[in-house]
């Protein structure tokens, strides 16, 4: 059940104290989970249980405590991830888990002047004043991750910067609140420590430049990638060449051939590729008048790799969609819109799925390389 407390600064502080003991102890029973889902429970329900607080309780005083219960998530999210490592400046950086500290004031602002308006016209008809907009919790915050994203990505070298704009994509950031219902959403909690050094740059080597055909290397004990693609229904799947002096593919080309009478789908030809946007090629990307925008640098990359997928490809009748993807999980404009057309024609169950199982594949296919 919900509450708060009104009254004097240490029935204030006896209360909030007592709330946040409470969670402490449900955080230290997480030990006791495996990673994924200690991680799960910690962002999607533990970290929630006192946001309420920050609304209904004056607590500008009580800062201290904030403090206290921000540094319990902290050393739960350290346990999951591993040990701490000397260039760890940003320990709760990308997981999703927001400061109580910082967040507390401008939720209780925004909490404050929104009861404020609702009340005057009740309480003083008499003296209503001129309509204003309210500012929203959202709103205020959003100032404020903002400003904290821009001196973060100010900070880190071009190949890191991408590596965080990668981490925020829907595919980069999707694994981490997917529960785990089946084997195929399941991460084992050396890919849940790995994942999360990388996902606050961490890691534990040199950037890897890894090559797109990675991915396509089905883990121990399932079936190729080709043979779960040709089983569905109206498809066809045709494999490109190895690459040089390796055993991994870098495309795979998939062909719908019943159209919409049996997938909603026009009959089309679609190459997907996997990049990295640690290449020599990523790196060697440059925008005109020297921006150095690193969404906008792997954007054009992406974009020139489907160009040239386009431009090289097979003869065919059939409508020809590249499928580029990077490693981190960022998407291509012409790959946005093709999903959006599965979104379309997909179940909202469906679609979801196949994002989760894709965000999961591109996270493990960076985690064989990632050295612990």
């Amino acid at each position: 059940m919900l509450g708060t407390c009104v009254g004097a600064r240490s029935a204030r502080e006896q209360f909030l104290q007592e709330k946040i003991d409470h969670e402490a102890a449900t955080v230290a029973k997480l030990i006791n989970l495996p990673h994924q889902h200690a991680l799960l429970v910690l962002r999607v329900c533990v970290q929630q249980n006192l946001r309420h607080l920050q609304r209904s309780l004056k607590s500008d005083d009580l800062v201290h405590l904030w403090d206290k219960l921000d540094t319990t998530l902290r050393q739960a999210v350290a346990r999951i991830r591993g040990l701490p490592r000397p260039t760890d400046q940003h320990p709760m950086g990308g997981l999703g888990i927001l400061s109580y500290k910082t967040v507390a004031p401008h939720a209780y602002a925004a909490a404050s002047e929104a009861a404020d308006s609702t009340l005057a016209p009740i309480l003083t008809p008499e003296s209503l004043p001129a309509s204003t907009q309210l500012i929203t919790q959202h709103q205020r915050c959003q100032e404020i991750f903002a400003g904290n994203r821009e001196t973060l990505l100010g900070s880190l070298t071009p190949e890191q910067a991408k590596a965080v704009i990668e981490a925020s994509s829907k595919l980069g950031r999707v694994w981490h609140t997917t529960t785990p219902f089946q084997p195929s959403l399941r991460l084992t909690d050396v890919e849940v420590t790995a994942a999360l050094q990388l996902r606050i740059l961490t890691g534990g080597g040199p950037l890897h430049p890894l090559r797109r055909g990675k991915l396509l290397r089905a883990p121990r004990g399932l079936p190729p990638e080709e043979t779960v693609l040709a089983s569905t229904p109206g498809t066809r799947v045709r494999l490109e060449p190895l690459g040089h002096q390796t055993s991994r593919r870098n495309d795979i080309q998939v062909i719908t051939l019943l159209g919409s009478q049996a997938t909603g789908l026009a009959n089309a030809e679609y190459d997907l590729t996997v990049v990295s946007l640690a290449s020599k090629d990523a790196r060697a990307t440059n925008l005109p008048n020297q921006d150095i925008d690193p969404s906008r640098l792997a954007n054009k990359y992406l974009d020139s790799v489907a160009d040239h997928k386009v431009r090289h490809r097979p003869s065919s009748n059939l409508p020809f969609h590249p499928i580029v993807f990077s490693l981190g999980g960022m998407m291509n404009g012409s790959t946005s819109k093709v999903f959006a057309s599965w979104k379309r024609v997909m179940t909202r169950g469906t679609f979801n799925l196949m994002l989760k199982r894709l965000s999961l594949c591109l996270l493990q296919a960076r985690v064989r390389s990632f050295e612990l």
